[in-house]
């Protein structure tokens, strides 16, 4: 393995609330460094908003390109990672990279994208998500999504890898063994932006409140944990959020979309990586990865009710599936893995064969 020094430019979040504790850019950054590379982190919102007057981000941006470009030309790095860092301009990247010939240069994205002949392809937050995709795609070498299949293929191009990135979990942050536990505070956690917020869970579009009224009152005898769908229960952040985790036995994971092959919000590392037992959609193809004794696969919100009920009555059940998909889920997708297959997929160096997960797109 040949040391790299990396420029990460992402959001590392150093508002001082609502931490997110959880960040993919700095479990990156972590994967990078225990790999054994140099990773200087620019947290390119943060920067932006500390350049501009009255901390306003939009008129701070140009410092923060002109910053960024500083930094590359002082440290010379091997490698340049963008994830979400919509503040940095593509005419800044290629301008660095002008300078820069032997330089690589990739971008991260933990949002979906749908096919274009999708039933429902026309959701509009798929459509700018590609959008910002797209923007940098023809100064960088390749992009890792979220998602994977079809989608993922329409990113690639000849002189542009599309390649599959699973969310990683770490071990230092997803600290949580929920399966040790016999008693827990709680059975279910369930966390959503608020009553009204709609999701494709089920081959159908559901307001999160409407769902969680129906479960609720098909499973009387259970407790559940929903941050931000209640009014008493508002959203959880940082330390709070990973104590929260910690303190119930299943998890539902249920992203804005679960029909996208492989793509699932990042709290599926979340779940998996805290020790809960994971329920999620069958439709998001996660079944090719993990088994039934790893996961609790439904096709209907009937079946997951059903699920969710049997795992009350038989906690041994819910420990062992628990235990096994947690294990599972670090071994496969431990940040240290995860971002430096990032670094062998663009310097071709990667093996598909070693992976559990469809790599290279296209």
């Amino acid at each position: 393995m040949t040391p790299r020094r990396i420029i990460h430019v992402a959001n590392f979040g150093f508002k001082p609330v609502k931490v997110y504790l959880h960040n993919t850019a700095a479990k990156l950054s972590n994967g990078w460094i225990r790999a054994g590379h140099h990773v200087v982190n620019f947290s390119d919102r943060d920067i932006a908003r500390w350049n501009g007057p009255f901390g306003y981000r939009k008129w701070g941006r140009a410092k923060a390109n002109r910053l960024l470009a500083e930094m590359c030309e002082n440290l010379r790095p091997d490698v340049l990672v963008f994830g979400h860092a919509d503040t940095i301009d593509p005419e800044t990247i290629a301008a660095i990279r002008a300078k820069m010939p032997g330089l690589k240069a990739l971008q991260w994205n933990v949002d979906w994208i749908v096919p274009a002949d999708h039933a429902l392809g026309n959701d509009p937050t798929s459509v700018d998500n590609k959008n910002r995709v797209l923007k940098k795609r023809d100064v960088l070498d390749a992009t890792f999504m979220t998602t994977a299949g079809p989608a993922l293929a329409t990113l690639s191009t000849k002189d542009h890898i599309a390649a599959f990135m699973p969310n990683p979990v770490d071990a230092s942050i997803e600290t949580g063994r929920a399966f040790e536990h016999e008693h827990l505070p709680y059975d279910v956690f369930f966390a959503s932006n608020s009553e009204d917020d709609r999701r494709y869970h089920c081959g159908q579009w559901r307001a999160m409140g409407a769902f969680c009224d129906d479960m609720e009152a098909r499973l009387d005898n259970m407790r559940f944990f929903l941050p931000g769908i209640r009014a008493a229960t508002p959203k959880v952040f940082g330390p709070a959020y990973q104590t929260a985790l910690t303190q119930c036995a299943i998890g539902l994971n249920i992203s804005r979309r679960n029909d996208a092959y492989l793509y699932s919000s990042d709290r599926l590392a979340h779940l998996a990586g805290n020790g809960l037992a994971v329920c999620i959609d069958k439709a998001s193809g996660y079944s090719d990865i993990f088994s039934d004794d790893e996961m609790v696969f439904y096709e209907t919100e009937d079946a997951l009710f059903a699920h969710l009920s049997r795992l009350k009555r038989d906690d041994v059940a819910r420990r062992r599936i628990a235990a096994a998909g947690w294990k599972k889920y670090h071994e496969l997708f431990n940040s240290t893995m995860i971002a430096q297959y990032m670094l062998d997929v663009v310097h071709g160096t990667h093996d598909p064969a070693t992976y559990s997960w469809p790599t290279i797109a296209g």
